[in-house]
C-alpha cells in the first residue's frame, strides 16, 4: 500500500517554468505604472504568492492600485506571453511513476485556474491531473492554504493521505495549515532559506531525485 493517496502539486516553478512569460508580464506593468524596471533575479520573488500580494511588499502601492496593477498584468500576460513556458524536463517521468502506484495527482495552485489549464493543454500534460484547483479571478479564492482547503474538500479527495509538492515557503505553510506534509522542490524560485523557516517534510534538488522518492511510496 502507497503511503499517500494523493499527491498534490504547485504550478508555477514546481510542474512548469512559467518565469519568461511572467517576467515579461511584470515588465510591462511596471513600464505602465512608471516604476523601476526589476532584475529578473528580484523578480523571482513574485513567482507563487498572490501578485497583489507582491505588488504591495514590493512596489509599495496600496491594496487597491496592486488589483488594478494584477489587472494590468493579466491583460498583457494572458494575451502575449501565456505561451512562453516550459515544463520542467523528468517531471512527467515523475508524475508517471505515481500513476503507475495508483496514486491519484493534482494541482494546487495561486495561479489563475483558466491560466493554469491552458498551460498544461498546450504542454500535453493536462490528462495527467485528476483534479486541477487553482485560483479564481475574481479574488475570493487566490491564498495558498484557501487553496489547499478547497481540493481536499473535493469529493475524489477528501480523507485520503495527501502530500503536497511545491518550491515556496507558500507551498509548504499552504501545506502545514491544512495538516498534510509538503515536499520542497530545489530547482524552482523558492529559496532554501525560507523553505528551511517552514520545516518541510522532504526536500529533493532535482526531478530525478523527485522521481526517486516517489519510488518509494
Amino acid at each position: 500500500m502507497a503511503l499517500y493517496d494523493v499527491v498534490l502539486f504547485d504550478f508555477d516553478g514546481t510542474v512548469a517554468d512559467t518565469s519568461p512569460g511572467i517576467k515579461e508580464g511584470l515588465r510591462h506593468t511596471f513600464e505602465l505604472n512608471n516604476m523601476p524596471t526589476m532584475t529578473s533575479e528580484e523578480m523571482d520573488c513574485f513567482i507563487g504568492p498572490p501578485l497583489d500580494d507582491s505588488f504591495v511588499k514590493y512596489c509599495n502601492v496600496t491594496r487597491q492600485k496592486a488589483k488594478e496593477m494584477v489587472l494590468q498584468f493579466r491583460e498583457h500576460y494572458h494575451i502575449k506571453a501565456i505561451d512562453k513556458f516550459y515544463i520542467y524536463d523528468g517531471l512527467t517521468d515523475a508524475i508517471q511513476i505515481l500513476k503507475s502506484k495508483g496514486i491519484k495527482v493534482g494541482i494546487a495552485t495561486s495561479k489563475p485556474e483558466v491560466m493554469a489549464i491552458y498551460i498544461l493543454k498546450k504542454a500535453g500534460v493536462f490528462d495527467l491531473f485528476d483534479v486541477i484547483q487553482g485560483a479564481t479571478l475574481d479574488g475570493k479564492l487566490i491564498k495558498k492554504n484557501d487553496i489547499v482547503q478547497h481540493v481536499l474538500q473535493k469529493e475524489e479527495i477528501r480523507g485520503k493521505k495527501t502530500l503536497m509538492v511545491g518550491d515556496t515557503e507558500f507551498d509548504i505553510y499552504g501545506a502545514h495549515c491544512n495538516n498534510i506534509p509538503c515536499l520542497w522542490v530545489d530547482y524552482g524560485f523558492g529559496t532554501y532559506e525560507a523553505a528551511l523557516k517552514e520545516n518541510p517534510e522532504y526536500t529533493v534538488k532535482t526531478t530525478k531525485e523527485m522521481a526517486e522518492f516517489f519510488s518509494t511510496l
